[in-house]
Parts: C-alpha cells; sequence; structure tokens
C-alpha cells in the first residue's frame, strides 16, 4: 500500500546514497549478501519510521545507514 511504496521509494535513496558513497570512498565492490541483509533491515526500520511519522522516515533510514556498512573491500 500507500507506506510500503513510500517505504521502497526511501529505500531506494538510501541504497543509491550508498553506492555512491562506496564508489567515492575507494570501496572495490559492494557485497551483494550484506547488502541484501542490510536492505531488509532497512525496508523494517523504514517501514516502523514510516508507521510513526512519514516527516521522519529519512533520519530513521540515515540512522540505520551509519550503523550498518554495504560495503565490503577486497
Amino acid at each position: 500500500g500507500f507506506v510500503h511504496r513510500n517505504a521502497n521509494r526511501a529505500l531506494g535513496a538510501l541504497l543509491e546514497t550508498s553506492l555512491q558513497w562506496a564508489e567515492q570512498t575507494g570501496a572495490q565492490r559492494v557485497d551483494a549478501n550484506v547488502a541484501q541483509q542490510d536492505e531488509e533491515k532497512f525496508a523494517a526500520l523504514i517501514a516502523l519510521g514510516l508507521s510513526e511519522s512519514g516527516s521522519e522516515t529519512m533520519q530513521v533510514g540515515e540512522q540505520a545507514f551509519s550503523t550498518c556498512s554495504l560495503t565490503k573491500t577486497i
């Protein structure tokens, strides 16, 4: 529904940002398994944030991003 679509949109923006960050910091690749696990965590946190307050969604996502790493260097 509405909440799910917004969560996906916010999650997509977070993942895109994380991929750009990985490239900028010279990470050699993004580990797909780690990214998938973190994506599920982000989706849950973002959905929780949306259910409480839509305006806080990105803040919740940013907090999750700051505590997780989507990158694994070779």
